[in-house]
């Protein structure tokens, strides 16, 4: 009965898996049977030997005794995601039901599909099971965790994984596996928080700069045009990691015959070698980076950019320019408003958009220079990075050139962390670094082309083929295409009636815009009269009042709704206030009281991040004059 229960409930919301789980036999060597206490324990036999997966005494105390020895599930921080190492026969999740509220984000993880259906035959958990909130990861490799953890985080609501291990049924059972599964499961975190700070902290930034580039855009070409451009045949991607120091000089051999594209941070130093880059990718929007790029005209390198990069790099670039959009609600508007640029996924880095530009024309092999991910001998950059610069000008009797690059390395305020390179030897990495060469590995085994390691160092691994890069080129060589020819004719501008009819759009966004500006403000001052109405028990008046924010609310609705880039700028001002305001004991000890207070918080938001777009908006308009009627 519960089986069959559990399994139409897992049906709602996952079928695989529900489809695997009822299929799935059930090995003679797996049996339940009642503990002392009668509760049932789990046993199975392998090679003629017994291993009791729970306790034979008392499966429940020992399950539970684990999770309260981590806090139990009383104590959870309800901005994090709750993740659950081991089900076993799932005591802890029938506990785990009475405490967690529905809309709790949890993910279950289970090693063995074969325990977690006898679990489900034991209780009944199809609350759970049915629960969108709810993720279940069973019997699936380590790597696959991106897709339900993915689904689980939202940009704004969670800041953290909080675990909770079935530590004594994990201990005997599938160990490696969920140690695995817990570093993937910090790095994606790792990533998805490093991604999440980087955009709470440049929205405002990120918005200018798309709408300064606005025009440019307009005017020049998309990496959609460069889709399949490439198909079957070599890419090199290069990056300004030490390792390009042994072999930069083979791509002599490369250019003019295989694409070769450069991440900003390479870009000046392969041009010193004499090397010109057929694209160099540029896509962080900070004034620091422009430096990789200032003061270069070089018509025969292509940019690839991201529409949040600092206008000046696309300004003064003397070469072709394609841009791409990105998961950013702003850029995803344009790529719905103007000439589809074209999508490419980030991993947090840009040399993962390169990777993913790479796939996205075609290419087959796809193969990695430069990119160490690391410090070997403690240095941070190949010969010639622009760091050089400053770090020449502090060089003293005190302090050589290799003392300057490992202080910067370690005194960074990074997590520095010792793993071992491809080689096997011990090297230092950021944490971050690790998890981009996680993401790496995760992409590569999804991800139809051979790829090669040609860094000759590092800790870029995966399903990657690691190889020299003097026997890469030389594989190579029969697949040579006309790589200047494929670029340069692929460019192609939006035509002036797109560009016209997304400029009208912006006009009447811009005049919502502007009333959204009156509605915050009238929204909070309103708020804070129904504050003082309530706190001083006058009913009648906090009733008009209630009346009036509703009307506002329903205008201020209406008129975000009409771009979700507006409410997305939105929630960046509200959550920091909110969870200012959560810190309030006053407040949150009457729950009527933190409503009206989170209203009036609400409305104030509306209002900061109505005017802040207003400003970078009106700024476009103004540009754009008389071609908007």
């Amino acid at each position: 009965m519960n089986l069959e229960r559990n399994l139409q409930a897992l049906a709602k919301r996952n079928p695989g898996l529900a489809s695997r789980l009822y299929t799935l036999q059930i090995p003679p060597g797996y049996q339940t049977l009642p503990a002392r206490t009668g509760s049932p324990t789990l046993k199975i036999v392998t090679e003629g030997r017994e291993l009791f997966l729970h306790s034979r005494y008392d499966p429940v105390r020992e399950i539970m005794s684990d999770i309260d020895s981590q806090g139990g599930f009383q104590s959870l921080n309800p901005d994090n995601i709750l993740v659950i190492l081991g089900c076993g026969l799932g005591y802890h999740l029938l506990e785990l039901v009475r405490y967690a509220s529905p809309e709790k984000k949890i993910l279950v993880c289970e090693a063995d599909p074969v325990v977690f259906r006898l679990a489900l035959g034991l209780h009944d958990f199809s609350a759970l099971l049915q629960n969108p909130h709810t993720e279940f990861f069973v019997g699936e490799p380590p790597d696959a965790v991106h897709d339900p953890i993915s689904r689980l985080f939202r940009l704004y609501e969670n800041y953290g994984i909080d675990f909770r291990s079935a530590n004594a049924y994990i201990n005997r059972h599938c160990t490696d596996y969920y140690k695995t599964l817990s570093e993937k499961l910090k790095g994606i975190l790792s990533v998805g928080v490093s991604n999440f700070t980087t955009v709470h902290k440049h929205l405002s930034t990120w918005q200018k700069h798309i709408f300064q580039n606005l025009p440019y855009m307009a005017a020049g070409g998309g990496v959609a045009e460069l889709a399949g451009r490439f198909t079957g045949k070599p890419v090199f991607l290069v990056s300004a990691g030490p390792s390009l120091d042994k072999n930069w000089h083979l791509l002599r051999e490369v250019k003019g015959r295989h694409l070769i594209i450069a991440v900003d941070t390479a870009y000046r130093i392969l041009l010193s070698k004499g090397i010109k880059p057929d694209i160099v990718m540029a896509v962080d929007g900070q004034k620091e980076n422009f430096v990789h790029l200032k003061d270069i005209r070089e018509p025969e390198t292509c940019l690839v950019a991201s529409p949040i990069v600092y206008p000046e790099t696309v300004s003064t670039f003397a070469g072709p320019v394609f841009f791409f959009n990105f998961y950013f609600p702003l850029s995803l508007w344009i790529e719905d408003n103007l000439r589809p640029k074209g999508l490419l996924q980030q991993g947090g880095s840009v040399a993962t958009l390169a990777f993913d530009l790479a796939r996205f024309c075609g290419a087959d092999p796809i193969v990695f220079v430069g990119q160490d991910l690391s410090f070997p001998e403690f240095r941070g950059h190949a010969t010639g990075h622009s760091w050089e610069e400053t770090a020449f000008r502090n060089i003293t009797r005190f302090k050589s050139i290799a003392t300057l690059e490992y202080e910067d390395i370690m005194f960074s305020g990074k997590t520095v962390l010792k793993t071992t390179d491809i080689h096997g030897e011990p090297v230092y990495t950021y944490r971050v670094m690790r998890d981009y060469a996680n993401w790496f590995s995760y992409e590569f085994s999804r991800t139809n082309a051979q790829v090669i390691n040609a860094t000759e160092g590092g800790i870029l691994s995966g399903s990657a083929l690691q190889m020299k890069l003097s026997d890469t080129v030389d594989l190579c060589r029969d697949k040579a295409i006309p790589v200047r020819e494929a670029l340069f004719d692929s460019i192609s501008p939006a035509a002036a009636e797109q560009i016209q009819a997304m400029n009208l759009k912006l006009r009447n966004i811009g005049s919502n815009v502007k009333e959204l500006i009156h509605l915050g403000a009238e929204g909070e001052k309103l708020a804070g009269s129904a504050i003082s109405a309530f706190r001083s028990h006058d009913a009648d008046r906090l009733s008009r009042i209630t009346a009036k924010l509703a009307s506002v609310g329903k205008q201020s609705e209406e008129l975000s709704s009409c771009a979700g880039f507006i409410s997305y700028a939105y929630q960046k001002e509200l959550w920091p206030m909110l969870r200012a305001l959560m810190n309030c004991h006053e407040t949150r000890e009457n729950h009527d009281l933190f409503e009206l207070a989170k209203l009036k918080t609400r409305y104030e938001a509306i209002a900061l991040a109505a005017s802040e777009l207003d400003s970078h908006l009106s700024q476009y308009l103004a540009g754009v004059g008389d071609s908007v009627q």
